[in-house]
């Protein structure tokens, strides 16, 4: 995996386990701080639907508000 990817999850060891499995050497615990990593670019949203809106618009544009 690139070092660029990032992993976040509010589970915490699911968080873990995951970014052990694919390489991924940084991980976030909430929403609000993997947007406000300014080493992320892009965002890709998998939240659940209930809850994909709300979570996409925490970056419209491409940074926390």
């Amino acid at each position: 995996m690139s070092p660029g990817f990032r992993a976040e999850d509010t589970n915490t060891s699911r968080e873990a386990e995951f970014a052990a499995r694919f390489q991924i050497p940084t991980s976030h615990g909430s929403h609000e701080d993997l947007v406000a990593d300014p080493d992320v670019d892009v965002v890709y949203v998998s939240t659940p639907h209930p809850f994909h809106h709300e979570n996409a618009l925490l970056v419209p544009d491409g940074r926390p508000r």
